[in-house]
């Protein structure tokens, strides 16, 4: 039995809730790990030097891939989006990405034509590989995922557990954090 009565447990609920997203954003500003890919071989990553007046400079992006569709056809089918994506993020170049609506088989697709970068994300009706990712792309060469401090939250009444929905949401919500250590620096 909770200590609480239910409407104070449900506004320290949402306090602790908002913390965590509070903390997440954060995080996503200063770090980032991997999860799904296909196999490559790949030698070691090169450190990139961290800056002479020894501040972290990270270019960071936010990317909404939108979810692959069967009906989507011509420009918006994804084998012609792909494209277009991997292109904005080579010319781009960010540390770090943060990856929204993303299925496995696109986080796939990207991993497989970005070598530089690693991924971090799990499907949000499984905590797995089914349903929508909010993925997390960092650049193999500049960090190393600290996995320990690392996860995935469902923005519901229970957010460990995978594909829970509450708050009148129809889906489930995730949210993706990790810790990136910086290989020149070693800061994370």
């Amino acid at each position: 039995m909770s200590r609480f009565p239910p409407r104070e447990r449900l506004f320290w609920w949402i306090v602790r809730t908002m913390s965590r997203l509070l903390l997440l954003c954060l995080m996503l500003l200063l770090i980032g790990p991997t999860g799904c890919r296909r196999s490559r071989v790949l030698g070691p990553p090169k450190a990139v030097p961290v800056a002479t007046n020894g501040k972290l400079e990270l270019r960071l992006m936010t990317f909404n891939v939108r979810y692959e569709h069967a009906g989507d056809v011509e420009a918006r089918s994804w084998t012609r989006r792909v494209i277009g994506v991997v292109r904005m993020i080579r010319e781009e170049k960010p540390d770090v990405i943060g990856a929204q609506e993303v299925l496995h088989g696109q986080a796939a697709d990207l991993w497989a034509s970005l070598p530089d970068y690693e991924f971090f994300g799990v499907g949000r009706d499984d905590g797995k590989r089914t349903g929508e990712y909010a993925g997390i792309f960092f650049r193999r060469d500049r960090f190393e995922a600290d996995l320990a401090d690392s996860g995935t939250l469902w923005l519901s009444d229970t957010p460990e557990l995978a594909g829970s929905k509450t708050w009148g949401n129809g889906i489930p919500r995730v949210a993706s954090w990790l810790r990136l250590v910086d290989r020149a620096s070693q800061r994370g």
